[in-house]
This record gives structure tokens, sequence and C-alpha cells, in this order.
């Protein structure tokens, strides 16, 4: 935990040595003070160099520079590295780099630290000196509890490539699984927060218990149930809920960001009584649910139109498929649409095709008001 001051000698030498040139030469030599980059590109040693870098739990490299705040920095070098000086480099007359910098703690290990373990040593710092969390969590081969509070989502990613294990989520935060194929072992009923999955990732469900307040599941990304009954309060995004039946409580969102986009439930839906779908409509496109296992609408709910661009004099979309659907009638009847847009000027419903063997569910909405044939 350190703060580059700024305009003083040395410019904020993070680590050095007391007798030779050091292998983390500061940018510039720190003549640049608190603009000097984090390492010098040319002259810091290679392992150094090409190490892998954190400012702050965000993925940094050798010419980055830090800003003149406290903030937590963290580098795996892809060599063997030496040091022994914190916070400047020699102590001989002709050869003196003094840092400008505060240091806040220093912690010693007697042992290589894990990717793991640095992100938890990352996350401890900030949380302790800066008020905040680490944006990243690193999910090794065996993890065993990932904890996200506050506005900053904690990131997932897998080391080396390998498939990461997660015993548990807890806490009311945002979690990201990030291009990661990641198992959660047991249930996480102390989780009340959002778990967003992107970039090709795939989430396996290994209790059927868990329950996370809201899941983002964006296009690419995978959500595996476990051949289980998974019950949650909110779920959206265009990507793929597979291998079980979900139940819905309060919310479905096909889309992201305020985009159309189709969420695909590969086995079972459940749309609990007071359920809400939220339905993005950017002419021709409309956000749409495809369910190829058996859709159960379980009572009556809503379907909300937000935001809708170009409804034009009306149109006709399809909201849901099915392979299969228990309460048809429930969903046709009991279901209200409402949306962003002024009152009285568009009338929607849900209907079917005529020919009523499509295994389709449309939205349709048509300008209200009186026409007046004059002949």
């Amino acid at each position: 935990m350190f703060k580059d001051k700024g305009a003083t000698e040395g410019g904020g030498w993070l680590l050095g040595d007391t007798t030779r040139v050091s292998d983390f030469i500061r940018g510039s030599w720190g003549t640049l003070y608190g603009n000097s980059s984090l390492f010098n590109t040319g002259l810091a040693s290679t392992a150094v160099r090409n190490g892998t870098i954190f400012i702050d739990g965000e993925r940094r490299h050798a010419a980055s520079v830090p800003k003149w705040d406290y903030q937590v920095a963290s580098i795996v070098t892809t060599g063997d590295t030496a040091a022994d000086m914190l916070a400047g480099d020699r102590t001989t007359a002709i050869s003196q780099n003094w840092s400008g910098m505060e240091l806040g703690e220093v912690i010693i290990y007697t042992n290589a630290l894990s990717d793991a373990e640095c992100e938890a040593t990352e996350d401890y710092l900030m949380n302790k000196w800066l008020g905040r969390r680490s944006p990243r969590a690193v999910c090794a081969d065996t993890q065993s509890v990932v904890v996200a509070y506050g506005t900053v989502p904690l990131q997932v990613t897998n080391v080396d490539g390998n498939d990461g294990t997660i015993t548990a989520i807890r806490g009311d935060g945002e979690v990201v699984i990030d291009a990661a194929t990641v198992t959660i072992l047991s249930d996480a009923e102390e989780f009340s927060g959002r778990v967003v999955l992107k970039n090709g990732s795939t989430v396996t469900l290994a209790a059927g218990s868990f329950a996370a307040v809201e899941w983002v599941v964006e296009a690419g990304s995978v959500l595996n149930l476990g051949g289980q009954t998974v019950t949650v309060a909110e779920i959206g995004g265009d990507g793929c809920v597979s291998n079980g039946t979900l139940v819905v409580t309060e919310r479905v969102t096909p889309g992201v960001n305020g985009q159309p986009g189709a969420l695909s439930v590969k086995g079972g839906l459940v749309l609990a009584d007071g359920a809400e779908i939220v339905v993005h409509y950017a002419r021709p496109l409309c956000g749409t649910l495809d369910v190829t296992g058996t859709l159960t609408v379980a009572g009556g709910g809503t379907v909300t139109l937000k935001e809708p661009v170009g409804l034009g004099q009306g149109f006709a979309a399809p909201l849901i498929t099915y392979g299969a659907i228990e309460g048809l009638d429930r969903l046709l009847t009991a279901w209200t649409c409402i949306g962003d847009y002024p009152a009285k000027t568009f009338d929607f419903s849900l209907a079917v095709p005529p020919s009523g063997t499509d295994n389709v569910v449309l939205l349709k909405g048509f300008a209200a008001g009186t026409v007046v044939i004059v002949k």
C-alpha cells in the first residue's frame, strides 16, 4: 500500500537495491516525479516489464503512470528478481534514488503467494485503506468462498486456463464471471447480490439451493443448472440457461443494456404468480424468451414494454416460444401489458397466431384511437 506524492526526489521508487541498479527501475529514473511510469520500459528487468501488473485491482502494464494518491500495486514477475529496499534505490553518495512515497502497510510472507492469495491480499488492503473492494477475484483450481460487498464488482476469472471451483458466494454486491468456467459447489443462501456471466463463461450449479437475487447471462455464456430445479428472483441477458428447470419469482429481462435480445432456456421455465417479463423493443427487434422445454405459467403477471423505439401504427412480435406449455389460457387472460409510452396511445396484448400450432406467444400492439371511414 503506497501513495505517490509526486513532486519529490525520486518520483516514487517502489522497490530498489542498496548496491546495484534495481530490477524495478522507475520510469525515466523518477525524473518525471509523480508522472513517471511505474517501471522503466527499457531498463527495468525483463521479468518485471513482462510481469502481470494490477493497480487497484485493474490490469495495467509497466508503462502505466500511478495516480498521485493512495493505491495498491501488484506485480507477478515472469522470472527471478531481487530487492532489498522499499521506497528507494541505492544508498551510495553518488547514486541515490529516494522515493516520494508514503507507505501505508507492509506485509511480509514466508511463502510464495498463489493467484487467489494475491487477490485476497489486494482486496484486504483496498478495503482497509481505500474503503472499497478490489474489482477482481481470481478463481484458482480450488477457491473456498467469494465475498462481494458494496458497489465495486468482484471479477472472477480462471487461472492458466483451468476450470475454477467456488464453494459459495456471499454478500450483497456484484460478481462478474468473465471468460471463465466455474462450478459452484454448495448453496449460498447468504448471497443477496447479482451474478453476471460474460465473454463465453459457463457456470454450473452443483447445489439446487443456490439462489442469487439476480443473474445476467450475456451472449455466448451459459448458466448450467446441474439437472436441478433452481429458484431465482431475477434473470436477464441474451445467453443460455440449460440442464434443469428455472423458477423465476420476480422478473425476466431478455437482452442486456436496454437492448432487445433472446434469452434461451434449454429446459423448463416456471413463471411464478406475480412475475414480470420486461421487454425492450426497437423496430423490428423485440426481446424474446425461447424455452425448449415446458413453460409453466403459475399465475398472473405483467409484461412491461421498456422504452420502445419505432412502434409505428402497430406490430405483432414473437415474445415467447416454447416446446410445451402449462397455463396458456392464464398467460393470455391473467397477464396485463404496461409500458413506457404515452397513456391511451397504444393498446397491447398477448395473443397466439391464428393457427394456434406454432408454439409461440405474440406481443401485439396497435395505435389507439377511432378510425373514421369516409366514402
